[in-house]
C-alpha cells in the first residue's frame, strides 16, 4: 500500500542533513515530550506467575549471575523477588525499550498544531516521503524503507504482563504504539529500529517526494532550501519538489498542495 508520510522539522542542521544525506533520527523513548509515552501498567502478580512457570528464564538469569544449578534452586525466591522489584520500579520495562530506536512520522502535512510544535512555529519544513507500507517487507530494512506502524489512541493506559512478550506484535503495540487520545491529531506512524537502535540512520533518499516550507519561513531560509534541493536533485538524480505552504483566506487551514 502506497502511503505518504510526513516529518515536521525546524529548518536546522538536522533538517539539512536529512535533505543532504538521507538520514533520520531514531529517538530513545526517554526523549519524548509526553511523559506517558511508551508507559504501561504492569500486572505484577501475573508476571511473577509467568516467570515461575518458565524454568528456562530462571536458568538464564542464574547463568548470567554465574550460579551453579544448586545455587539457582536455592536462590530462586530471591531471583523472583528481584524480578518483582524490577517490574515495580520500571527497570524491567526500560530494559525492554532501551535497545529500540523510534522515528515519529505523520499521515498528515497540514496540522496547524504540529507545524507550531515541531516545525519552529511554521518557520520550518515538512518533508514528504512516498512510502510503500507492505507488512511483508523485510523488517531488518525498515530504516531504508520507512516501514512503520500507526499509533493507536485510547483513553486508558494498556495493562500488560511479562508474558505478553510472547505475543510479538501485540506486545509492541501495547508498549510503543499506544498513546493518549490527547495526541490523536498527530495521526502518528512510527518506524521502529530494533536492529540499529537509537541514533542517526540512513533511508532510501528517493523516498523524498516534496519538501513543504512553512508559511513563516524566512526568505533567506527558503532560498537556501531551494538551492539545496536543486543541488541534491542534480547530484543524485532525484526529483524532490519544493512548495510553500499557504494560509487559507477563509478557514483555519494550512494549504500544503
Amino acid at each position: 500500500m502506497k502511503l505518504n508520510l510526513y516529518k515536521y522539522l525546524a529548518y536546522d542542521d538536522g533538517a539539512k542533513a536529512l535533505i543532504n544525506n538521507g538520514t533520520l533520527k531514531y529517538s530513545h523513548f526517554s526523549e519524548f515530550n509526553d511523559p506517558f509515552d511508551c508507559t504501561v501498567s504492569y500486572d505484577v502478580e501475573d508476571s511473577l506467575e509467568y516467570y515461575k512457570s518458565r524454568k528456562d528464564l530462571i536458568k538464564a538469569v542464574g547463568d548470567k549471575l554465574n550460579y551453579s544449578p544448586a545455587e539457582r534452586i536455592q536462590k530462586k525466591p530471591q531471583l523472583l523477588k528481584n524480578v518483582e522489584k524490577s517490574i515495580i520500579n520500571g527497570d524491567f520495562h526500560r530494559g525492554l525499550l532501551d535497545p529500540i530506536g523510534i522515528c515519529c512520522l505523520s499521515k498528515v502535512a497540514d496540522s496547524i498544531l504540529m507545524w507550531s510544535h515541531y516545525a519552529n512555529h511554521h518557520k520550518g519544513v515538512v518533508v514528504e516521503f512516498d512510502t510503500f507500507q507492505d507488512k511483508y517487507t523485510e523488517l531488518h530494512d525498515v530504516e531504508k524503507t520507512l516501514l512503520g506502524y500507526p499509533i493507536v489512541y485510547q483513553g486508558q493506559m494498556p495493562k500488560i504482563s511479562a508474558k505478553n512478550g510472547q505475543d510479538g506484535f501485540s506486545a509492541v503495540q501495547s508498549t510503543i504504539l499506544t498513546k493518549s487520545l490527547s495526541w490523536k491529531y498527530e495521526n502518528e506512524v512510527r518506524v521502529l529500529s530494533t536492529h540499529l537502535g537509537p541514533g542517526i540512520h540512513s533511508f532510501d533518499h528517493s523516498l523524498i517526494s516534496r519538501i513543504i516550507a512553512g508559511v513563516k519561513m524566512p526568505s533567506c531560509d527558503y532560498l537556501d532550501l531551494v538551492e539545496r534541493v536543486t543541488k541534491i536533485n542534480a547530484d543524485k538524480g532525484l526529483s524532490i519538489q519544493v512548495v510553500k505552504a499557504k494560509m487559507s483566506k477563509e478557514n483555519y487551514e494550512v494549504i500544503t498542495t
